[in-house]
């Protein structure tokens, strides 16, 4: 089995991604805290 590309070359040299490099969980939890916006109607 071949192992899957973890970086992404969306322009090469100027914008790159890096899977798992890129990754932040010390901001996860800010993402999912509750918050007091209302959701919108659905009439």
């Amino acid at each position: 089995a071949r192992a899957r590309n973890k970086r992404v070359d969306r322009v090469p040299d100027k914008h790159v991604i890096h899977r798992l490099a890129d990754r932040r969980p010390e901001w996860y939890s800010k993402i999912i805290e509750p918050h007091g916006l209302q959701p919108p109607n659905r009439d």
